[in-house]
């Protein structure tokens, strides 16, 4: 099937995009495309106009941000037309980013993160896509901007609203990594490494040097839930040490408490107990990675 028509404008400045954007309610931008497109071939989606920001200067590039001890966690600033493998290519190379440099790696194959860009995949607010649960266990921003206005917002916001509104771009994400000493785990479960899969858990765990936690995110991507992180799972670690027992505790409740649906892959009672196991490992490795080499927790 092919598109239904469309005009495209090919975008001279971010004034002129968000001039254009501003005057076409239903109009659609064109970075990466790769949702876009086979939406608009399936027709799916309808779009009056695209908008292709490609070209447009100052909105690609990937900053790094070091943190500091007790300060300011490690920070990556993303344009909304860098691709994803750029962003992999500088996240590798900083620790405090190797929780986005996992979950990336499980975007796609090769060639797929050589054109999508992570501001696109973060835009499209898609709860059972990897993106939503990283929005909510690192604290991710965007800057949206509107012809009239500018503003920053915790990137959740754009899931419980299902995306960026009419006329509104997506011009900069900023992905906090963690500290020191903050363990984290990122897990995926598929039937290939490509294609669709089950579901999967991205995991932010704070311990005290004596093994108590300061706070813990669980968050899973999983179809029939938002992407959010469970706030009572993650809270059950704060009672104590860390220790198996917490762990099974926690992984028992995400179970619980995470909303998962039925489909072709899989039902809604397997997706919950994907996640009971997910989380338990994710933890597992969490608390691994806390550890320094004497196997003390690292503060």
């Amino acid at each position: 099937m092919h598109a239904a028509p469309f005009a495209f404008h090919a975008a001279r400045d971010l004034k002129d995009a968000l001039e254009v954007l501003d005057m076409s309610p239903g109009a659609a931008v064109l970075a990466g495309g790769l949702s876009l497109i086979p939406e608009l071939r399936s027709r799916r989606r309808r779009a009056a106009l695209l908008v292709d920001i490609n070209n447009v200067p100052g909105l690609g590039g990937v900053t790094a941000l070091a943190g500091r001890p007790g300060g300011p966690r490690p920070m990556l600033r993303i344009g909304c037309t860098a691709r994803q493998a750029d962003v992999l290519a500088v996240a590798a190379r900083h620790p405090g980013h190797a929780m986005l440099a996992a979950a990336l790696r499980t975007m796609g194959t090769a060639l797929v993160r050589q054109r999508g860009t992570l501001a696109g995949a973060v835009a499209q607010a898609a709860p059972e896509l990897q993106m939503s649960a990283l929005c909510s266990v690192l604290d991710i921003r965007v800057t949206v901007r509107r012809a009239a206005d500018t503003h920053d917002r915790a990137a959740r916001e754009l899931y419980a609203e299902a995306g960026t509104g009419p006329g509104e771009l997506v011009t900069a994400v900023e992905v906090p990594g963690c500290r020191s000493g903050e363990g984290w785990a990122f897990l995926r479960a598929g039937r290939r490494t490509f294609g669709a899969h089950l579901g999967g858990v991205a995991v932010r765990l704070d311990l005290h040097p004596d093994g108590r936690c300061r706070g813990a995110r669980i968050a899973p991507f999983v179809a029939g839930h938002d992407g959010a992180a469970l706030a009572e799972a993650g809270a059950s670690l704060c009672s104590g040490p860390v220790d198996i027992h917490a762990v099974r505790r926690a992984a028992d409740l995400a179970a619980r408490t995470v909303r998962t649906r039925s489909d072709a892959l899989a039902s809604a009672d397997y997706r919950r107990h994907l996640v009971r196991v997910l989380v338990h490992r994710a933890l597992v490795q969490a608390v691994d990675r806390t550890r320094g080499p004497s196997g003390e927790v690292v503060s």
